[in-house]
């Protein structure tokens, strides 16, 4: 008698093959069995570490030195929008009500930060810096409700004498993400209708924008200064070949699932035998511009985590989300840290990391896990029991 194929190879089969299906249908348990949390945890750490490091002036020695090269090999904004492209538009595909689409969007995004938003200019108004300063209250408005609607799109000039110069740098991604957002509905209506060739579309705009992405890298270091160039940096225009990449991992994940699950560690292999040493002998580009070739081996080696020994994340955080958190906050207790003129020691390094962790930790009981118990047909609810029949 043949063996009974496992719980995994059962519902391997049921995934439908290739392009997309927008029918509303509950994710499969395959697919939500993963270690994205983890993932996004650990990228949100990479960048608070490095943030930090920059910005409090420190220079790693011993084994802090060690973990910069290390975590340096994976900048954690590229890993975001990869994972955002590959959940979104599952999200997308399960419910193309733009209604509900919308609102677990913003339910996922402002509920926190707002909150940060708010810590943040209260943490200001504390320092006593916002009494040494004349802000015209018409500005001071303005600025912050540029900050609770599109974060990153405008730092007045008021603000450049407090800590790092900018309340809250790394929230210019969040802009990125909202314009991601509201082109996965696009690129879907457009596109969805050539079923036989999506995959190819999805192909041919991950090489033009991977080119787009490319170009602005190479002319950084010309141009950064340009208030035209700034804007193309806030822009979806170098980043979207990265959603996209995330997109084009969902629609083929029986394929990418089948090559890819349980082997985490080869792919690493592959990866750092490959990108190390172009790196470092031939400083191919990292980092949040890092070179679009690299950045397909890191995709899949994100993928390959992410269906890897896939209970690992559920073990170690059970689904408590505070990546989000850390992200947001990190920044706010670092620009206090400078206020306070706490450089140049790797001890306020840890220090900022720990505090901008507890307050996500709070920050995710009190306000975001709240927030997305109201979201509908979530692809990863947090109150969801994954169990395996069999296992």
């Amino acid at each position: 008698m043949d063996k009974a194929p496992s719980a995994d190879q059962s519902l391997l089969q049921n995934v439908p093959e290739g392009g997309a299906d927008l029918t509303p249908v509950r994710p499969d348990r395959l697919y939500a069995i993963n270690n994205f949390d983890l993932i996004r945890l650990l990228a949100a750490l990479q960048v608070s570490f490095h943030h930090l490091l920059g910005q409090l002036k420190v220079e790693p020695s011993g084994i802090m030195a060690s973990i910069s090269k290390i975590t340096i090999l994976f900048p954690g904004v590229p890993i975001f929008f990869f994972v955002s492209g590959f959940l979104i538009s599952k999200s997308y595909e399960n419910n193309p009500r733009l209604s509900s689409y919308t609102k677990n969007r913003v339910l996922r995004i402002y509920p926190a930060l707002i909150l940060c938003v708010t810590l943040s200019v209260i943490s200001v108004f504390f320092s006593g810096y916002f009494s040494s300063i004349d802000i015209p209250v018409p500005k001071f408005i303005f600025w912050i409700l540029s900050q609770i609607t599109i974060p990153g799109f405008y730092n007045p000039d008021f603000m450049r004498s407090y800590g790092s110069g900018v309340l809250d740098g790394p929230v210019w991604t969040i802009s990125v993400e909202l314009q991601l957002y509201i082109l996965i509905p696009i690129v879907y209506k457009l596109f969805t209708g050539f079923k036989k060739d999506f995959n190819k579309i999805i192909i041919i705009l991950i090489i033009i924008f991977s080119i787009i992405s490319y170009t602005y890298a190479v002319y950084y270091n010309i141009f950064y200064k340009q208030i035209w160039f700034k804007f193309i940096g806030i822009s979806f225009l170098p980043w979207f070949y990265m959603f996209l990449l995330g997109v084009f991992f969902q629609i083929n994940f029986t394929r990418m699932y089948k090559y890819l699950n349980n082997k985490l560690f080869y792919i690493l292999g592959i990866f750092i035998l490959i990108y190390y040493p172009l790196h470092v002998w031939f400083e191919i580009r990292g980092g949040n511009t890092i070179n679009p070739l690299i950045f397909i081996l890191l995709a899949t080696f994100i993928f390959s985590f992410a269906y890897s020994y896939k209970n690992i994340s559920n073990k170690l955080i059970k689904h408590n989300d505070i990546s989000y958190g850390i992200y947001l906050y990190h920044m706010p207790v670092c620009n206090w840290f400078i206020n306070m003129g706490w450089l140049y020691n790797i001890v306020f390094v840890l220090l900022s990391m720990l505090l901008a962790s507890m307050i996500s930790c709070l920050s995710w009981i009190f306000v975001e896990k709240p927030s997305l118990l109201l979201k509908k047909y979530s692809i990863n609810p947090i109150n969801w029991k994954y169990r395996l029949t069999g296992s």
